[in-house]
């Protein structure tokens, strides 16, 4: 039997083309993706935004309780400030997410939005967060030289380094390549003998 053959007994056998796509299997794993993607997401920005509540709370309460240093509640309003910009962005993404339709495409449009969204906070995030921290200690540093001890400041530094470091890490070994995975099936599912 050569395989035309073959190909026509099990086309009729099974009353698919032998290389048709399992379209459903493929729209779960679209779905089962695009749902990981937003829930690492949703993590990362109500954990971000949750330590910046909290830190800023701390920070201002500090004087409240103490009776002094009141310049620490210019850092608290710094860190509330910046948790309740995420939360609005937070807001503004959920808000997005309802204009993708629910279809392969759809939901692979909405995979991307999320992986773009992500990609869009851990580039911002050294900037946003990691700069005014380290703008912060570093003119807190001359005030509490003497009250703090000496290997704090190294050490709180390369935190700051390291997250850095590690956020662009993330980025090009996972996000970026994930990202281009999608869109290049974004790009075969769009031709014209692959939409539903």
């Amino acid at each position: 039997m050569n395989f035309d053959e073959i190909k026509i007994l099990w086309d009729s056998q099974k009353e698919e083309p032998m290389y048709a796509i399992d379209k459903e299997g493929m729209h779960q794993s679209i779905r089962t993706e695009g749902k990981s993607i937003q829930h690492i997401l949703n993590i990362f920005e109500i954990m971000s935004m949750l330590i910046l509540f909290v830190l800023g709370i701390v920070i201002g309460l500090e004087p409240v309780l103490e009776g002094h240093d009141s310049h620490q509640f210019i850092d608290a309003a710094i860190y509330i400030s910046i948790g309740t910009f995420l939360g609005l962005e937070l807001r503004r993404r959920k808000k997005q997410e309802k204009t993708f339709s629910q279809s392969i495409l759809g939901d692979l449009d909405r995979a991307v939005f999320h992986l773009d969204v992500q990609i869009r906070r851990y580039a911002l995030f050294p900037w946003v967060v990691m700069g005014p921290m380290m703008i912060l200690m570093l003119i807190k540093l001359p005030m509490y030289y003497d009250s703090k001890p000496l290997w704090l400041w190294p050490m709180c530094f390369l935190s700051i380094v390291v997250s850095v470091v590690a956020l662009k890490h993330e980025l090009k070994t996972s996000l970026l390549p994930k990202r281009e995975s999608l869109l290049k099936l974004r790009d075969k599912l769009d031709q014209p003998h692959m939409e539903n």
